[in-house]
C-alpha cells in the first residue's frame, strides 16, 4: 500500500520499494536494539556477573 502511493505520488517503482525497505529496516533495528536493552537490564546482577568473569 505503501509503495502504490509513492508511485501514485510521482516515484519510480524502484524508488518506492527502496524507501519502504529502508523505513521498515529502519523501524525493525531500532525496535531490537531497544527490547534487547530492555531485557538485559531486566536481568539479574547476578546472573551478569558470570559473564564479567569468564571475559
Amino acid at each position: 500500500m505503501l509503495v502504490m502511493s509513492l508511485v501514485q505520488g510521482g516515484k519510480s517503482i524502484f524508488q518506492a520499494s527502496f524507501l519502504r525497505n529502508v523505513a521498515s529496516n529502519l523501524i525493525d533495528k531500532v525496535g531490537t536494539c531497544v527490547i534487547g536493552c530492555l531485557l538485559i537490564k531486566a536481568m539479574p546482577m547476578k546472573f551478569l556477573d558470570n559473564f564479567k568473569k569468564e571475559a
